[in-house]
């Protein structure tokens, strides 16, 4: 589907209504969406370098960036207690990077 500020003609040679065609495209859902399976990808990534690959070392930055992601989803939803567990999480995670690379 296009969007239909594209279908008309520009009124000016800047076009104000671009912020329609985001906001019809990209709603605040969808990219509360993008943040949450970004941060689900990075967790199943860090469990997978736990698990499998544990001489890399390098699961501590898949979940610090995977609770990174769903802070930030946790933000903007307002979700107190997951803002909660992931600021635990992303401390766990800076500790072990830390343990990991001194």
């Amino acid at each position: 589907m296009v969007c239909s500020c594209r279908l008309r003609r520009p009124s000016s040679l800047i076009d104000t209504n671009w912020f329609w065609c985001y906001n019809y495209s990209m709603n605040k859902d969808k990219v509360n969406d993008i943040i949450q399976w970004t941060g689900t990808f990075f967790i199943l990534a860090m469990y997978v370098l736990m698990n499998f690959f544990r001489e890399l070392g390098l699961d501590p930055v898949c979940g610090l960036l995977g609770g990174l992601c769903y802070a930030l989803w946790a933000y903007r939803v307002s979700n107190k207690p997951q803002m909660l567990v992931n600021v635990v999480a992303i401390a766990v995670c800076l500790t072990g990077l830390v343990k990991t690379f001194n």
